[in-house]
């Protein structure tokens, strides 16, 4: 396994870190995370290697505010901002891995941004997996 650490820079100047865990050998997929709120990517590490030992890319991120990237919590310019956010960590991933399939996977708030992703965008990901995802009815 290989883990390896970046910003990647929005269109907007801000620097999200970044991190990727991957296999040696073949690559059946990239799972794209969005981490809940008060959270960050470095949370995920054990989950990450889970899904590299069955030879599945894990990326994530930090959003705005959260972990290595700078910011308030909570404070965004906008709700538009986290989508294109997610877009940046989704066309990072792909160009990482070309035509290797991607899944976007939400937790908690990060779970109510993918789903919101999917009815407000669409993407490039084959499937979207939300766990307990931060709903308002």
């Amino acid at each position: 396994m290989t883990h390896e650490t970046t910003y990647v820079t929005a269109a907007d100047g801000q620097s999200l870190f970044s991190q990727v865990w991957k296999p040696i050998g073949k690559v059946k997929c990239v799972i794209c995370l969005v981490h809940g709120i008060g959270e960050h990517s470095s949370r995920y590490d054990l989950w990450a290697r889970q899904f590299v030992e069955k030879d599945m890319v894990f990326v994530g991120f930090d959003q705005r505010g959260h972990g290595q990237t700078r910011g308030s919590r909570g404070m965004i310019p906008s709700y538009e901002v986290l989508l294109d956010d997610i877009d940046l960590i989704l066309n990072h991933s792909a160009k990482l891995f070309p035509n290797t399939p991607i899944i976007l996977y939400g937790h908690s708030m990060g779970g109510g941004e993918a789903l919101s992703h999917l009815i407000n965008r669409g993407g490039i990901y084959k499937a979207i997996v939300a766990t307990s995802p931060w709903l308002i009815a």
